[in-house]
C-alpha cells in the first residue's frame, strides 16, 4: 500500500485524536493500520475522528472503503513478500498462487525418495 501525502496527514491527525490504547498501533509501518482503523471506527464517539477514518479508507481505495459497511472477515489478508531486496505487500491468496508446486527429483529417469 502506497500512502499519499493527504493520507499521511490524515493518519497523523487520527493518531493525535485517538485514545491512548490505540495510539501505539497507529503507525504507517503497521501493515494492519487500515484494518485497525476500520475496527476502531464503530467504537469511537469522536465524530471528527470518524470522519477522518472514513476519508483515509476512501483514499485507500475500493477494498478498504468497503470495510466500514462489511464485517472484518471479508478483509483480504496480506503478507509481506521480499523479492530481490524489494518489499511488497501482496494479498495472501496471490502469494499462495505464486509458489510453484514442489517438483519430484529425478535421477536417471527414476524418482528420488
Amino acid at each position: 500500500m502506497q500512502y499519499t501525502r493527504p493520507m499521511i496527514d490524515l493518519v497523523l491527525e487520527i493518531r493525535r485524536r485517538a485514545d491512548s490504547e490505540l495510539k501505539p498501533s497507529i503507525k504507517l509501518a503497521n501493515t494492519s493500520l487500515l484494518e485497525d482503523l476500520a475496527n476502531y471506527f464503530p467504537k469511537t464517539k469522536d465524530n471528527v475522528c470518524k470522519t477522518l477514518i472514513k476519508e483515509v479508507l476512501f483514499l485507500a481505495g475500493e477494498p478498504w472503503s468497503l470495510l466500514l459497511n462489511s464485517p472484518p472477515e471479508t478483509i483480504p489478508r496480506q503478507v509481506t513478500k521480499i523479492y530481490r531486496g524489494q518489499t511488497q505487500l501482496v494479498d495472501a491468496f496471490m502469494a499462495e498462487k505464486s509458489v510453484p508446486p514442489k517438483t519430484q527429483l529425478m535421477y536417471r529417469g527414476h524418482p528420488v525418495v
